[in-house]
């Protein structure tokens, strides 16, 4: 993505974008939460990106988006699924994410299922 400036304009923010604002920083992102560099998305400080990438995969599988919502300006909940090892669909899951990078999963399925989160973070 080249830089903004009076000669390139901006790239298009991707369809559902969710943006998170507290004091001089934010955070803009796809639907599930993830941030990708080829967007203009990512942590901003002072207009400055800190993060250019940001995604989140669950036992090696990515986050399929199913809603969003903003809750505080710094504050969203992602609802989300991922396949399972046998291809199955599992248990919608919740992921609530802060400007602040706190995350937190809430398992709506009956029985305990193992989740192992990778968070996978780059810097421009």
């Amino acid at each position: 993505m080249p830089g903004w400036n009076a000669d390139a304009a901006a790239c298009p923010l991707e369809s559902g974008s969710m943006t998170l604002v507290e004091g001089s920083s934010f955070c803009i992102s796809s639907r599930n939460g993830d941030i990708h560099p080829e967007y203009p998305h990512g942590v901003f400080y002072e207009d400055t990106r800190i993060v250019s990438g940001w995604n989140l995969t669950i036992n090696g599988e990515p986050v399929e988006p199913l809603a969003a919502t903003l809750k505080e300006p710094y504050r969203a909940l992602f609802a989300g699924r991922v396949r399972g090892s046998d291809g199955h669909v599992e248990t919608p899951l919740v992921v609530e994410r802060l400007l602040r990078w706190v995350l937190e999963s809430r398992n709506g399925s009956p029985s305990a299922t193992t989740r192992r989160f990778q968070p996978v973070a780059g810097s421009v």
